[in-house]
């Protein structure tokens, strides 16, 4: 008699465990429809997406992603791109991140002390100067050696003169 009352209790005791796992995967499946749902799709589109794209997007948001993309469309391959000193615009003057963002073209910067004029000496067909905000470059300098195009109000590139 004692063995039927632990089989007993052990049987009570597994159903219990059951029934909490049960309950367990019932709340993780309304969870998952009702909350994740909207995830999903953002996911999926992130994964079509460049890898380029997706860290910066993740590092820096979606404004400064559709920005680098914005230049790489617009720079070639072989160009040479002029950044900002890391003290003047630090996320789009750190050497390493833009090398990477912008492979393979190539990454400078112009020293603060000369900068106006390293500025006025950029006047190569193949030198581009980025212009990440409304204080870099110093624009009245690079409007004399270089055509800006825009990517929104603050931010642009400068290209080659036609």
């Amino acid at each position: 008699m004692i063995r039927l009352r632990r089989g007993l209790h052990w049987a009570r005791a597994n159903a219990s465990i059951l029934f909490l796992v049960l309950i367990i995967t019932l709340q993780f499946a309304i969870l998952l429809r009702g909350y994740l749902k909207d995830i999903f799709p953002r996911v999926e589109e992130g994964i079509k997406q460049p890898a380029t794209y997706r860290s910066a997007s993740i590092l820096f948001g979606e404004k400064y992603a559709e920005y680098i993309e914005f230049v790489k469309a617009m720079v070639p391959e072989e160009g040479l791109v002029i950044i900002p000193k890391e003290e003047q615009v630090w996320n789009f003057g750190n050497v390493g991140l833009m090398q990477y963002f912008l492979f393979p073209r190539k990454i400078a910067d112009c020293p603060v002390e000369t900068l106006d004029e390293c500025i006025l000496n950029l006047k190569g067909t193949n030198t581009y100067i980025l212009a990440p905000d409304s204080t870099y470059p110093p624009r009245d300098l690079a409007d004399q050696v270089k055509q800006f195009i825009p990517f929104d109000k603050d931010q642009g590139l400068y290209v080659p003169l036609p």
